[in-house]
C-alpha cells in the first residue's frame, strides 16, 4: 500500500506513535512492511519519523517529501541505556510539551517523556480516526483478502463434500480421519498461496461450536454444525479479510435449520436497514429482533446462549476496528467497512454463524465478495 497522506491534520497537540509494521497505525502512514522500532510524530500538519539508520533511506523512497525522516544515531547519546533516551530527545527537540499517543504506547518510552517535562496522554479513541474511512485502494486491498478467504473457504467445503462418513459419524477423507486440525491445514494452506496469512482460522465442530471463538480440535462429524471462520492478512498491504460460514456433511436435524434460517433473516434484516446515517444500535437491534422473533431467546452471563455477540466490527489494518456493531451510539458513514456477522450458539446444539464483510455506502451497503452460504453439504 502506498504511505498515506496526514499532513493536512490541523492539530493543537502532537500525536506520537511508537512501533513497526504491525502497529496499524505506522503501517497507515508509512505504507511499508518489515519496520519495527520507530517514532512518527503529527503535529500542526506534519509529519516527523525517527527510525534506524538502515530504514530512513527506504523510508525516504516510499514517503517522498512530505515527511521528514531522522536517523536515530543522530539523537543517541554515550552512556544512553536502551532506545527511550534517544526517542524522548527527538520528541523534546521539537519544544513539545504534551503528546497524545494510543493506549498501547511502551510505559518505558512515556517515563522517559516524562522525566524530560513532556506530557503523555491517553488517546481515548484512535489516534488516526481518518483510518476509518477507506479510499479505494483501501477497499481494493481488503477485498483481495476477502477473495482469499472465498477461495479458501470454497476449498473446505470442498473438502467436506468430499468426505466420507465412517463409524459414529465420524468423517474421513483421503483415507484418514478428518479433523479440525487437518481442515484448518488445507485451509491454511490456500491462504499462503495467496501471499497472506492466516492467524487463528477457526474450525470448530459440534458441541464446542456454541464458543463463538473455540478454534477447534479433534474428528469433525456429519450431521453437526462446523463452523468456519477465516481471516487473512495480506502480506504486502496488511489489510484483513473475514469470513464464516457453518456447514453441516449430510442433513441438517430440525433445530439446526431452524437456526440456520433465523442467523439467514437476520443477516438479510441488517443488509437491508445499513446505510450512511443510520444508528449502529438499530441495525443491531434489528438483527436482533430477527432473531428473537424466530424463537431464539438469548440469555447472558458465564453460560451465555443466543445471540451472545455483536453484530459485527470494522476491519482493515487491524481484524478489528471501529467501528463496533453493536447495542452502542453512533451512526454509520459512508466507507465504513465492516463484517456482518449475526449467529447463535446453544450447549445442547452448536453454533451457527454467517459473516460477511461489506463497505457502507450513502443509499446502502455493498458485499466485498461473494460466497455461497453453504449449510448442508452432501
Amino acid at each position: 500500500m502506498t504511505a498515506i497522506d496526514c499532513s493536512n491534520r490541523a492539530e493543537t497537540r502532537a500525536t506520537l506513535v511508537f512501533g513497526g509494521s504491525r502497529d496499524a497505525d505506522v503501517r497507515f502512514v508509512l505504507g511499508l512492511g518489515n519496520l519495527e522500532n520507530l517514532a512518527l510524530l503529527v503535529r500542526r500538519g506534519r509529519i516527523d519519523v525517527l527510525a534506524a539508520d538502515m530504514e530512513v533511506e527506504r523510508i525516504r523512497r516510499a514517503v517522498g517529501g512530505r515527511i521528514t525522516v531522522w536517523t536515530l544515531s543522530s539523537f543517541r547519546r554515550a552512556g544512553d541505556r536502551g532506545l527511550w533516551p534517544a526517542f524522548a530527545r527527538f520528541v523534546k527537540g521539537f519544544g513539545l510539551r504534551e503528546v497524545l499517543v494510543g493506549d498501547r504506547f511502551p510505559l518505558g518510552f512515556a517515563q522517559a517523556l516524562r522525566s524530560r517535562g513532556v506530557k503523555v496522554s491517553i488517546s481515548g479513541a484512535s489516534v488516526f480516526p481518518e483510518r476509518r474511512r477507506k479510499d479505494r485502494e483501501q477497499l481494493r486491498a481488503i477485498s483481495q483478502m476477502q477473495s482469499v478467504a472465498v477461495r479458501a473457504m470454497r476449498a473446505a467445503a470442498a473438502i467436506i463434500g468430499e468426505s466420507r462418513v465412517g463409524q459414529r459419524n465420524r468423517l474421513y477423507w483421503r483415507g484418514r480421519t478428518l479433523g479440525s486440525e487437518e481442515l484448518r491445514a488445507e485451509i491454511e494452506r490456500v491462504v499462503f498461496t495467496q501471499c497472506a496469512v492466516a492467524e487463528g482460522t477457526i474450525v470448530s465442530c459440534g458441541v464446542a461450536s456454541a464458543d463463538p471463538h473455540e478454534p477447534g480440535v479433534g474428528p469433525l462429524f456429519a450431521g453437526q454444525p462446523i463452523v468456519v471462520d477465516i481471516f487473512p492478512r495480506s502480506r504486502a498491504s496488511g489489510y484483513w479479510g473475514d469470513l464464516t460460514r457453518t456447514m453441516v456433511k449430510g442433513r441438517m436435524n430440525g433445530k439446526l435449520r431452524a437456526m440456520f434460517s433465523a442467523v439467514r433473516r437476520a443477516r438479510a434484516e441488517a443488509f437491508r436497514r445499513m446505510r450512511h446515517g443510520v444508528r449502529i444500535r438499530s441495525v443491531y437491534r434489528a438483527a436482533a429482533r430477527a432473531l428473537e422473533a424466530a424463537g431464539f431467546a438469548t440469555r447472558m452471563g458465564p453460560r451465555a446462549e443466543g445471540f451472545i455477540h455483536n453484530l459485527g466490527h470494522g476491519v482493515g489494518l487491524e481484524i478489528h476496528e471501529p467501528p463496533v456493531l453493536g447495542d452502542v451510539p453512533g451512526c454509520l458513514r459512508e466507507g465504513d467497512v465492516v463484517t456482518v456477522e449475526p449467529g447463535l450458539y446453544y450447549r445442547n446444539v452448536g453454533g451457527v454463524r454467517i459473516e460477511d464483510v461489506v463497505v457502507v455506502t450513502r443509499d446502502g451497503c455493498r458485499l466485498l465478495s461473494r460466497c455461497p452460504l453453504f449449510g448442508e453439504i452432501p
